[in-house]
């Protein structure tokens, strides 16, 4: 098994595995958060891409944002990105491809540094997996809040019959909208393929809120009501990615979770 890496620095980073594509990630200038764009399934599939030309206000694919800010006073702060870089990894990889990408932030005179860590691994058993480490801190001696818009986000391409559930077992979009879960999956049909997608948020994240739109474009969050950033402090949020062949009946999202979890307490 084999991946390979291609960069168009300040722009892209575009993964194959034994020559058809994973994904490309884009960064940079160029957009304000970085994301995932496109994502293509075990089959070939895309399952995220361009809707119509919309860019201004959808970004499809996968993209952890950080919402609003207030200093210790309640004050709302507005962010510059400074830089948006990508650390140099080997472009031949054996059994798993891992990059990091780093942005610096500034409000006024104070910096805030976040830091991914994304390790995507080998396709087996019709699943492709995805881990994202996002760690954030500041160059500041004041306290930060962080409300609304906080997690990682999923929107996909339009698919038929596309379904949401969560570990709760409620399912559609009305049943899972603004309710707690371990994580939650969005899946539908393309072309002759029932495609599925899921977050699973780390415990150690918080409780994750999940929202939903299971009609038209397709949207999936896990997100998280408030942080407190304190000087000298850094805060980690992990989640794994998947997309995979099959719907709701089946492929088991829980025993992918469950085996998440014992990694993660491993480490």
């Amino acid at each position: 098994m084999s991946f390979m890496l291609d960069m168009e620095p300040g722009r892209t980073v575009s993964i194959t595995e034994e020559r058809e594509s994973v994904l490309t990630y884009n960064y940079g200038e160029s957009v304000l958060f970085p994301y995932f764009h496109p994502i293509y399934a075990p089959d070939g599939e895309l399952v995220t891409d361009k809707i119509d030309g919309i860019e201004q206000d959808y970004k499809s694919g996968v993209c952890f944002s950080f919402g609003k800010v207030f200093d210790s006073n309640r004050n709302p702060l507005e962010f510059t990105k400074i830089t948006d870089t990508i650390d140099q990894p080997p472009s031949n990889i054996e059994d798993v491809i891992e990059f990091t990408n780093s942005i610096i932030w500034e409000s006024s005179e104070l910096k805030l540094l976040q830091t991914t860590n994304i390790t995507v691994y080998p396709l087996q058993d019709d699943v492709r997996i995805i881990d994202l480490s996002v760690e954030m801190s500041a160059d500041s001696s004041d306290t930060l809040l962080f409300k609304n818009g906080l997690g990682l986000s999923y929107n996909a391409i339009e698919m038929d019959h596309k379904k949401v559930a969560d570990s709760e077992g409620r399912i559609g979009e009305a049943e899972v909208n603004g309710k707690e879960a371990d994580w939650a999956t969005l899946g539908g049909i393309t072309s002759d393929s029932a495609i599925g997608s899921a977050i699973l948020p780390d415990n150690a994240n918080g409780n994750a809120i999940f929202h939903s739109v299971d009609t038209y474009r397709g949207y999936l969050s896990a997100q998280y009501s408030s942080m407190t950033l304190n000087p000298d402090e850094v805060q980690s949020f992990d989640f794994r990615f998947l997309i995979y062949l099959g719907d709701l009946f089946t492929f088991d999202v829980q025993e992918c979770y469950t085996q998440y979890k014992y990694m993660t307490k491993k480490n």
